[in-house]
């Protein structure tokens, strides 16, 4: 999973032209046909990278590695592996020309704007991820935590955002066997605050006793998942859109709750107008380890000139950056999971969707991707159905 399972993990139409030379040089590592002696393994046993993996990379080392990709898993990600001494080769394999996308849904995406909820966004009031901190219960009522393998001893890996009463928002590699470790999507599991206690509840005001105790979760089973058809098709993780549908409408409560959607075409950079955003999620924390407990953390724009350099230039149309302020970032596990912003009287609207980055999160200087909801409100809307 990229951003998943362990898993991380956080907008107007970018349109960037990928040069002929480092796009041959992506497609034929992606398709494993690494230069002479250097095996596609995983990264993390490849000890030309090493210093990515203690968490002290140079630019020009996380730019040999993005080149060097063979997979595209963001757990554990397999690279052609340099010798130490002599660096990376050119590799010399003919590349065969990317599929061609299949053919989209042809639903009236009318249908589906009707199916969208008349109030949405209302979080709660905010009451005072990678160095983040915990949310409120409650804080954020459409977070979904999905759940791979089992039904009954979830392996949690993906986030999620709830938009409709059938429908959660999520990545596309978090529906895709290739980037969940072979484990497909068991559980969708909504008003979740702490994953280590039922019912969730914290301590009333000082001057009153006892607990304020949350409603319970809610869990789900998927009935119907959509992976965006043009999914990794012209560049690393592109069109990481997905949608999920359950097998039952959600009973919406106070901890349980859809988001808006985005205007299409949004511009994000005007619309954010030099606010942060906020994603949210149980991924790996500065610690580590998973965080049984929501956390948020805010994260600026970085436009696309500023960030494409440092993914070699493979940033499509569709994605954005956030990030790179200090170590603050979305990391394994808040992969799917929403990017969001609330413009006034608590109204939240989900910008982006946690898709990938960087295998060493929380690096400075260096914002993860997200894509842009805005870009495909239409074909989300055209894959609604009551």
């Amino acid at each position: 999973m990229s951003r998943t399972s362990s898993l991380a993990v956080l907008l107007a139409a970018m349109v960037v032209v990928v040069t002929a030379g480092a796009s041959r040089s992506r497609q034929a590592r992606q398709a494993s046909k690494c230069g002479p002696g250097e095996p596609c393994i995983p990264f993390k046993s490849c000890p030309f990278f090493a210093d990515i993996q203690s968490g002290r990379p140079t630019r020009e080392k996380l730019r040999l590695f993005q080149d060097a990709k063979c997979d595209n898993s963001r757990s554990n990600p397999k690279v052609c592996c340099p010798d130490s001494n002599t660096g990376p080769v050119t590799p010399v394999t003919p590349v065969t020309p990317d599929p061609t996308p299949t053919p989209g849904p042809t639903v009236d995406p009318s249908v589906g704007e009707r199916l969208l909820p008349a109030e949405c966004g209302r979080g709660k009031i905010d009451v005072k991820i990678f160095n983040g901190e915990d949310a409120a219960m409650g804080e954020y009522p459409w977070m979904a935590i999905l759940g791979f393998g089992s039904q009954s001893q979830p392996t949690w890996g993906c986030g999620g955002a709830l938009i409709t009463e059938r429908y959660v928002l999520t990545a596309a590699h978090c529906l895709d066997l290739a980037h969940t470790n072979n484990l497909p999507l068991a559980t969708i599991r909504l008003g979740e605050h702490n994953l280590g206690t039922d019912p969730d509840c914290v301590p009333l005001p000082k001057d009153v006793a006892g607990e304020d105790c949350s409603p319970p979760a809610q869990d789900f089973t998927p009935e119907q998942t959509i992976r965006h058809p043009s999914f990794n098709n012209r560049g690393v993780f592109n069109d990481d859109i997905g949608l999920i549908r359950l097998n039952r409408k959600v009973n919406f409560n106070s901890n349980i709750k859809p988001i808006c959607l985005p205007p299409s075409g949004i511009d994000v950079q005007a619309f954010i107008s030099g606010s942060t955003a906020i994603t949210a999620g149980w991924g790996r924390t500065e610690q580590g380890i998973n965080s049984q407990t929501l956390k948020k953390v805010k994260l600026p724009f970085v436009d696309l000139n500023t960030c494409n350099p440092l993914y070699q230039g493979q940033l499509v149309n569709g994605m954005m950056c956030f990030g790179g302020d200090g170590e603050r970032d979305a990391c394994f596990g808040d992969s799917g999971g929403p990017l969001f912003i609330s413009k006034s009287a608590a109204i939240y609207t989900v910008l982006g969707v946690v898709s990938t980055g960087m295998p060493t999160c929380g690096v400075t200087g260096v914002p993860a991707i997200y894509t842009n909801v805005g870009l495909y409100r239409t074909w989300i809307t055209q894959n609604l159905r009551p």
